[in-house]
């Protein structure tokens, strides 16, 4: 008798990114991004307690979506402030 984890992350072919870099590709803040996770914008990923990722694919692809809606004036609201962490990192 074997006992199988009860969380197992598949091995999978899209690269998976943690949220902070996600942030930096998008250029906003961490609670914008958990926002996106939360109304399912973008596919999450649990690990443990904290730890969030995302689907590179995804994040780059609805970066230059906005991007594009943002040229075009079909995105309503000001330019995002840029990356802002929740903590300061340790860099």
């Amino acid at each position: 008798m074997s006992i199988k984890p009860k969380y197992v992350l598949e091995p999978s072919p899209e690269r998976r990114i943690a949220a902070r870099e996600a942030a930096r590709i998008l250029d906003c803040s961490m609670g914008h991004l958990r926002s996106l996770g939360r109304k399912k914008v973008l596919r999450t990923w649990k690990l443990g307690h904290s730890i969030v990722l995302y689907s590179l694919d995804e994040v780059t692809a609805y970066g230059k979506e906005k991007s594009v809606g943002r040229r075009k004036g079909t995105v309503r609201g000001a330019r995002p402030q840029g990356f802002s962490p929740d903590l300061p990192s340790e860099e």
